[in-house]
C-alpha cells in the first residue's frame, strides 16, 4: 500500500477534474488492497474491484483535501463488498 499519501491524494484529485491517467494509476496502486476489501474470487471479485473504481471516479469531487485516500477508496470497497451478494458454495 503506498505510503505517500500527499501522491495518493493528488491522483484522486485529478481523478475529479476527469483525468483517466490518474485513475489508472490510482488503479495499478491500490488495486491489491481493494480485491483483499471486497473479497470474493475470480471474476466477481474482478467486476467488485471495477465497481468501486467506478465509484472512486464519480465520487471524487467529494473527497477532501486532507483526508486520507488511501482509507477513502478502502471506504468504498468496504462499501461495494458489503453490498455484493454473499457467494454460495457448492
Amino acid at each position: 500500500m503506498p505510503h505517500c499519501p500527499g501522491f495518493v491524494s493528488a491522483l484522486v484529485l485529478r481523478c475529479a477534474r476527469d483525468d483517466r491517467a490518474a485513475l489508472g494509476t490510482l488503479f495499478d496502486l491500490l488495486h491489491a488492497p481493494v480485491a483483499a476489501m471486497v473479497g470474493g474470487s475470480g471474476i466477481e471479485r474482478d467486476d467488485l474491484v471495477a465497481e468501486v473504481f467506478q465509484e472512486v471516479w464519480a465520487n471524487a469531487n467529494h473527497f477532501r483535501r486532507g483526508d486520507d485516500p488511501v482509507a477513502w477508496v478502502l471506504g468504498l470497497a468496504r462499501q461495494t463488498g458489503a453490498r455484493a451478494p454473499a457467494a454460495i458454495a457448492v
